[in-house]
């Protein structure tokens, strides 16, 4: 016999099916369904509002994991047959299936403070709680207040906070940062996504933007080096031996960037194992007065607040309870590094794509913006380039929530992990 939660998240499904007129009625979210099959399916009528049954099946016999199959989608939509399907009820059945994932989400976070009690496991059991009471199914009870807010921006300066990244093309494609967003940085071993998020780091933070650079496999001591040869001009190969290497003006230059760097709104947190809560301790320890931006190094080396059964779970909870921290912390942005997967050495174009990112198809659903990194000369060593220590990093947008996507070209000098 079905169970509740599988009754009505197939009943929802099963009313989108038949009742198109409901499809611009659905509000809930794909992480509502605890039946991933039946997650993939709402994910796909939220895409396009105008599919066809029969594309629904075609696409279920294409990928069965996905969506579980002929037979599976078959099944939603014989529900039709076997109970009264009654359109009318479609706001209740989406509350249902809402009020079943709260309390999922409730269970699972009253296990985690039982396994591991600490003010941490409390402070993010509240913030649960306090996330999920304020979801609701509210079909069009906010439109006129939403309208009305959007007209009167058009006569107001209520502008959403933009933070350029000082990357000049990346700023025109994308039009600067906006806060309370997941962002990814991508890219295989060596293509500089340290360097690239540092100097973003250091061109993002003022006095009003406060930033925290959390890094989980170089040391503060390394990193702090790297932001001194930037700042300096010195290249990075005399750090290691500056009484030797270093000349008298090296070590003007390189006292004048310690003052500069003293004075940067800017914080490096090296630690072996990030988990969600720990970064919610560091954020929650921010200024409430600045926009907030933490930078994550990276996200494959995080640990989840509790145990997964298999990596890739693991890693599709940290992604989860990392956007979750951007919508309930104001004035948050979070960018997390990531690796990629092999797959992309095997192509003969190795610019990579959504696949190839490592562990979790989680990732891809949960960021705001996905950028790629690709440096053509690291592949195609023995081409003649004017300045030996110079690439062009190339930073591939390939997700955009909220704009367009493209590639911005970034120069990258090595010697001293400068980038503009």
């Amino acid at each position: 016999m079905i169970n509740e939660t599988m009754y009505f998240e197939k009943l929802v499904l099963a009313k989108l099916i038949k009742f198109e007129e409901l499809r611009n009625d659905f509000v809930l979210e794909p992480i509502y369904f605890q039946d991933e099959r039946h997650a993939n399916i709402a994910n796909m009528i939220i895409r396009n509002h105008d599919f066809t049954y029969e594309e629904l099946l075609s696409s279920a016999v294409e990928s069965p994991d996905i969506y579980g199959g002929y037979d599976f989608v078959n099944h939603i939509a014989a529900i039709d047959i076997i109970d009264i399907v009654n359109p009318k009820t479609f706001k209740k059945d989406q509350e249902k299936t809402l009020e079943n994932y709260k309390l999922r989400e409730i269970d699972k976070k009253i296990k985690e403070y039982e396994s591991a009690k600490s003010p941490e496991t409390v402070q993010a059991l509240n913030a649960e709680i306090e996330r999920l009471n304020k979801l609701t199914i509210d079909e069009h009870g906010s439109k006129t207040e939403v309208l009305k807010d959007m007209f009167n921006s058009l006569f107001e300066d209520n502008s959403v906070p933009i933070i350029k990244t000082n990357f000049k093309e990346l700023d025109l494609l994308v039009d600067g940062i906006e806060m309370n967003q997941l962002n990814i940085i991508a890219a295989r071993p060596s293509m500089g996504k340290t360097t690239f998020a540092l100097q973003m780091a250091m061109n993002v933070q003022s006095d009003n933007t406060e930033v925290i650079f959390c890094s989980a496999e170089t040391t503060e001591k390394a990193m702090t080096r790297r932001i001194l040869s930037n700042l300096s001009g010195v290249p990075m190969n005399k750090f290691k031996e500056p009484t030797n290497l270093m000349t008298m003006d090296d070590i003007d230059k390189v006292t004048d960037a310690i003052g500069l760097y003293s004075n940067m709104n800017i914080n490096i947190v090296d630690n072996a194992i990030f988990t969600p809560n720990r970064i919610r301790s560091l954020v929650q320890g921010m200024s409430q007065d600045t926009e907030k931006i933490v930078f994550i190094d990276y996200m494959q080396l995080m640990q989840s607040d509790t145990r997964k059964v298999n990596r890739i779970e693991e890693v599709s909870d940290i992604s989860r309870q990392l956007k979750i921290l951007t919508n309930e912390i104001p004035n948050l942005t979070i960018f997390a590094l990531s690796q990629l997967s092999r797959a992309v050495e095997t192509r003969n174009d190795k610019r990579p794509n959504m696949s190839d990112l490592r562990e979790s198809g989680q990732i891809e659903q949960d960021a705001n913006m996905i950028m790629f990194l690709y440096r053509d000369d690291y592949y195609n060593k023995d081409e003649e380039t004017l300045d030996p220590n110079r690439s062009d990093l190339e930073v591939i947008v390939g997700k955009n929530k909220d704009g367009p996507q493209g590639t911005a070209t970034v120069a990258f000098y090595r010697d001293t992990q400068r980038m503009f």
